[in-house]
Formats: C-alpha cells, sequence, structure tokens
C-alpha cells in the first residue's frame, strides 16, 4: 500500500514537469494578464515583498507543531498519505486548464526543485497552502492537539495566513475555494481511513 502513495508522489512530481515544459514550450500564457479576481484585487498587493511570500511558504512547519510536541507521529503519516492523494488531484486540476499567473515577471524554471515543492507561477485552480494548513488544522482540532479554547484563534490564524496567499498573489480566490471543498470533504470521509 506505501508503494501506492510513493506512485501517486512520482506522478505529481511529473506531472508538474510536464505542466511546466509545456507552458514554456507550447504556450503564450506570458502574454496575458491575470483574470480579475474580486478578493485579491481588493487586498493590500503585497507580491513585492519577498519577506510575506517566505512567510507564507515556510510557516507552514508552524502547523506541524502541535503534532511534533504531542509526539502524534501517527498523525504525521495521516499528513503524508491525506497530502499524497491531495497532490495527485492537483496534478489533474491544473493539466486541464492553464491560468495565468498574477505575477507577469514570473518565470517558471523546470530545474528548480522550490517550484516542486512550494509551486510555480501557473499552478492554479487548487491551492497546496490552503490544502495543507487546513489539514493540519483540522487534524490539531479532531484530535484535541491544542486546548479546545483555542481553536477558535487557530480558525482565525488560518483565516489571516490564506488572505496572505492571497495578498502576495500567489493564488486566485476560486484556488482557495476549491481547496477548501476538496480538503475539508477528503478528510472527513478519510481521516478514520488512512
Amino acid at each position: 500500500m506505501n508503494n501506492l502513495y510513493l506512485l501517486m508522489n512520482i506522478i505529481s512530481i511529473l506531472s508538474s514537469y510536464f505542466h511546466i515544459k509545456y507552458i514554456s514550450n507550447y504556450t503564450n500564457i506570458h502574454e496575458y494578464k491575470s483574470l480579475p479576481d474580486l478578493i485579491v484585487d481588493n487586498l493590500p498587493d503585497l507580491s513585492k515583498n519577498s519577506i510575506c511570500k517566505n512567510f507564507v511558504d515556510y510557516s507552514i512547519l508552524l502547523c506541524f507543531l502541535p503534532i511534533v510536541f504531542n509526539e502524534r507521529y501517527d498523525l504525521l503519516r495521516f499528513t503524508y498519505k491525506f497530502f499524497t492523494i491531495i497532490f495527485f488531484l492537483r496534478a489533474f486540476t491544473k493539466f486541464f486548464t492553464v491560468l495565468p499567473s498574477q505575477d507577469n515577471k514570473c518565470v517558471n524554471n523546470v530545474n528548480d526543485p522550490y517550484c516542486y515543492i512550494t509551486g510555480y507561477c501557473n499552478d492554479k485552480v487548487f491551492s497546496g497552502h490552503t490544502s495543507l494548513t487546513l489539514t493540519l488544522v483540522l487534524l490539531s482540532i479532531e484530535n484535541k492537539l491544542i486546548d479546545p479554547k483555542l481553536n477558535n484563534l487557530l480558525i482565525i490564524c488560518h483565516i489571516i495566513y490564506v488572505l496572505l496567499i492571497l495578498s502576495t498573489k500567489s493564488h486566485y480566490s476560486v484556488d482557495v475555494l476549491v481547496s477548501y471543498i476538496i480538503t475539508t470533504s477528503l478528510f472527513y470521509n478519510l481521516k478514520d481511513k488512512l
């Protein structure tokens, strides 16, 4: 069974590789402006602020702290399996429609490992950042890894994090919405099965 998850990860990475190659070689996607977005267009533009972009990428590690401090390594296994499924689904969603990046100066680099970890310019339709952090928030709440009195604070922090994702123009708001729908429905259907 673990080989299935490894295979799904390999397919996801290869999918990203071929998607970047396709975008680079066969489309003129950089000629398109970003799409209008009701939420993103009304948030402050933090896309030029590298500190905010790095915070969005690296603060995910903070979400793992409740699992580590409670020594619930079984939840790390669940997170790996669950997120493998999420990445596998993302591999399909980004292939069907290539959305323009919100940053016209963004360049996809097929040789940059960072693109495969944090995403690349046209890695849209389904936000992996939102999915992972939402999964970790749901795990923390469901397994009482933090004091239940702090659950509302955790949810507020997650909403602020999502607003940062949108303000740094890492995703369109539809990407976040799709992530919420898919992640919550999968989480509650698979939480006792993985």
